[in-house]
């Protein structure tokens, strides 16, 4: 059986060079605003992918420096022996990624390495020719610059997000129909209908049901509680709690074993354990 070259490169022995990742910031709307997507900006989603290496954001305007080759080599860092020169507007990029090109640099040995968006500098050398091209991982350097593309590029993280959560044991109906931001953590054994939006680092815990149309926004909920089309902020929710339809709870924490009533709001107030709030009840004054 023939290896492949990515098979016969993993089985090569070599000392790993020193990288540094630079983000150039681009991806900017027309008022000078970089796109946001699940809640975080296009810069935020590279640098996450780019962890645990030094990674430098840099400001970068194509119309005063039209070759990004020249505008980083005097900020190259001579302690690192490659720099890899990433555009925010490629929010798609992902850790395995970045790990791919650093060892296919260090294999090729590479001057000037042209990536599908963006290339990687050897430091040490001033050669502005390129001498290799890498071609793997295509659709993750897929571009955001305008409002379509942000569109897709929010199906494929929202996508992921969802994948990740799914294969950790989460059961979640309509996937497509629903919102999760990427600091959200969330159990097994976890069921979310449709419409939900889960926003900020909410946790959900194991066995909890959320039952169609909730917002809930940097908050926490229990185990095996149920919540049903209600807006819950910045609150803590018990274990074995049962929220009804249409509540509305906002700086608060709710007890275990407690049952809030249909069109209930809840502000800035502590809820006991085993309480029993009927419905259409008003707790503490809503000053927004």
């Amino acid at each position: 059986m023939i290896e492949t070259e990515t098979e016969l490169l993993h089985k090569i022995s070599i000392k790993k060079p020193k990288f540094e990742i630079i983000i150039l910031r681009s991806g900017i709307d027309k008022n000078g605003t970089e796109f946001q997507v699940l809640g975080r900006t296009l810069s935020e989603w590279l640098a996450c992918a780019c962890r645990p290496h030094k990674t430098r954001l840099l400001p970068y305007d194509r119309s005063k420096n039209p070759s990004a080759v020249d505008y980083i080599r005097p900020l190259l860092d001579s302690q690192y022996e490659y720099t890899i020169v990433l555009f925010s507007s490629t929010p798609l990029i992902e850790s395995d990624t970045i790990s791919r090109i650093m060892e296919y640099v260090a294999i090729k040995h590479c001057n000037l390495c042209k990536l599908p968006v963006g290339f990687v500098i050897n430091n040490a050398k001033e050669s502005t020719m390129v001498d290799s091209i890498y071609s793997q991982d295509i659709e993750n350097f897929y571009v955001v610059e305008n409002k379509k593309q942000l569109d897709y590029a929010y199906g494929i993280l929202q996508e992921r997000i969802n994948n990740f959560h799914i294969s950790s044991g989460v059961e979640i109906i309509k996937p497509k129909s629903v919102y999760i931001e990427p600091d959200v953590d969330i159990d097994g054994g976890v069921v979310i209908y449709s419409g939900n939006t889960i926003k900020g680092k909410s946790f959900i815990g194991a066995g909890t049901i959320l039952k169609e149309n909730n917002v809930i926004d940097n908050s926490e909920i229990g185990a095996e509680s149920c919540v049903s089309s209600s807006v819950i902020t910045k609150s803590k929710i018990g274990n074995s709690v049962y929220v009804a339809s249409f509540c509305e709870i906002v700086d608060s924490s709710i007890a275990d074993n407690s049952t809030i009533g249909s069109h209930s709001s809840i502000y800035k107030k502590k809820v006991k354990k085993s309480s029993k709030i009927a419905p259409k009840s008003i707790l503490g004054e809503n000053k927004c």
